[in-house]
């Protein structure tokens, strides 16, 4: 929305190249399957934030050469067994890193965000792994 006293008319138009929000969810799943070493609470919410507004199935097709670029091999039996062992760390980097962050009024509860995330995850991992069988 432009400003009523807005000098827009007077600038030239702007293009923008940048992620669509297929391409963040991607990276953000591929983050949280084990790309970072350390647990980063940031992941979490933004992957709550971003499920309502995505293509799962756009991502599900970008996820396995995100997923082999960094080497980040996923079986879905495995998957929710990985984020529970990193459950803490998460935590501890939300009360940390993430809820200074938030402005008010976008606070989150972390198990609100934990539970939401590893479904997605989860869903998304199996998703993989179906195509991936269904390919052979």
């Amino acid at each position: 929305m432009a400003h009523p006293f807005s000098d827009a008319e007077e600038l030239a138009p702007v293009e923008l190249v940048c992620y669509t929000l297929e391409e963040v969810m991607t990276e953000k799943v591929r983050a949280v399957l084990g790309q970072r070493i350390y647990a980063v609470s940031r992941d979490l919410y933004d992957i709550l934030s971003l499920r309502e507004h995505v293509d799962d199935e756009r991502v599900l097709q970008a996820l396995p050469q995100k997923l082999a670029a960094r080497e980040v091999e996923v079986e879905t039996g495995d998957i929710r067994r990985r984020l529970t062992d990193r459950r803490a760390e998460f935590e501890a980097d939300w009360k940390r890193n993430l809820l200074p962050l938030l402005p008010p009024g976008a606070e989150v509860a972390f198990e609100q965000a934990w539970g939401r995330a590893v479904e997605y995850v989860t869903g998304i991992a199996e998703g993989l792994n179906k195509e991936s069988e269904g390919a052979q």
